[in-house]
């Protein structure tokens, strides 16, 4: 019974970015069949990934996972405090205790966690990938 409520919720909460990850995770099992059987027939064509939105997608991917982390936790939480209702599941109470101080501490390491990311896009700027002709003859007068 308590299944049956994840089951459709895949379907509920699908978007197009589950059809990226789904793409991605079946070119990933793609390139590792590959490296298993090199003496394969045919030709394979593999597209490297795009360097560019790739941290993107890696920071979405912790996002996800720490927020499913969190529903989790909260899960467990509200089902431990309706067992402690039950008289005979009492103890079910210091359960519940230790969960929500579990998920005070997963909460502290949040912010953070979020505080070192916000500390880390401040201090780091990107590099510049392209420089011009008279820049780069400017840094060779300049070196030597």
């Amino acid at each position: 019974m308590l299944l049956v409520p994840s089951l459709f919720r895949g379907r509920l909460a699908s978007s197009p970015i589950d059809g990226v990850r789904s793409f991605e995770r079946s070119m990933g099992v793609l390139a590792n069949t590959r490296k298993q059987k090199a003496t394969s027939p045919g030709r394979w064509i593999m597209v490297p990934r795009s360097e560019v939105t790739q941290p993107v997608r890696r920071r979405s991917r912790v996002i996800r996972r720490r927020r499913q982390n969190f529903e989790r936790m909260l899960i467990v939480a509200g089902v431990t405090l309706v067992l402690g209702f039950v008289p005979a599941l009492r103890w079910m109470w210091f359960v519940h205790l230790a969960v929500d101080a579990g998920i005070g501490l997963y909460v502290a390491r949040l912010l953070r966690w979020k505080h070192d990311e916000d500390e880390r896009n401040r201090v780091v700027t990107p590099l510049l990938a392209e420089v011009s002709a008279g820049d780069e003859e400017q840094r060779q007068t300049q070196l030597g």
